[in-house]
């Protein structure tokens, strides 16, 4: 699977990215979160056990 630039999508693929992201949204296991374009799943592999739901 490749990103479409016409679409203007982008990948995550950094795992230092990946991970700011993660510390700075302060997640608890109470949370329910909606992730829009989950891409390739990295983003989503790490919410999963974080969060209480999901979409």
């Amino acid at each position: 699977m490749k990103p479409r630039r016409s679409l203007a999508q982008h990948w995550l693929r950094s795992d230092k990215a990946l991970s700011s992201i993660i510390k700075t949204a302060d997640l608890q296991d109470t949370d329910k979160v909606l992730e829009i374009g989950p891409g390739q799943g990295i983003l989503t592999q790490q919410l999963i056990d974080k969060v209480k739901s999901l979409v």
